[in-house]
């Protein structure tokens, strides 16, 4: 991937990656979406902003509007899927995707996104995964490793047929 002095992590079974934040930015997509859907409900759109990263948009609802019926988070939840699916532009891979994405194409791999916190927690630590942040938000979750995009891992093929996940300095 990059050159550079790499830290080894480990050797891993697997990787298992977030989307948003770390593969792709959709950050422009998401701040459009989120601040029409608080205007349209009489919301500060900067408050908004504060909350919608990491969770389901269902979620997030029931948090700004805590009264609210569920069944009309879910079905706002819908229109903002529809909306934000629909809405491509400025969506980008994050510096180093394509590479690192190319380097994992023939190890295992999937693709994992929103649990609750509490959830997501439990389950790494009765897996024993070990967590790298990706990009500006995952510091705060205090994850084992911390970079600022993916230029910073490199990924190779491990001996038996594991992942080797090092830390560029």
């Amino acid at each position: 991937m990059t050159n550079g002095t790499a830290r080894p992590l480990g050797e891993f079974d697997a990787v298992l990656l977030d989307m948003d934040g770390t593969i792709v930015n959709s950050d422009a997509v998401v701040e459009r979406c989120w601040r029409r859907w608080a205007g349209e409900h009489g919301l500060d759109a900067d408050e908004v902003m504060k909350v919608v990263h990491g969770r389901q948009g269902h979620a997030t609802m029931a948090v700004l509007l805590p009264g609210r019926p569920m069944e009309l988070n879910h079905a706002d939840n819908r229109r903002m899927l529809e909306a934000e699916t629909a809405d491509m532009d400025g969506v980008v891979p994050v510096p180093g995707a394509p590479a690192f994405m190319a380097a994992l194409a023939r190890l295992p791999h999937a693709l994992v996104t929103s649990a609750d916190r509490k959830l997501a927690e439990a389950r790494m630590g009765a897996a024993g995964m070990y967590v790298v942040g990706v990009g500006p938000r995952a510091a705060a979750h205090a994850p084992d490793a911390h970079v600022t995009d993916l230029t910073r891992i490199r990924v190779e093929a491990g001996a038996d047929g594991g992942i080797v996940l090092s830390v560029l300095g």
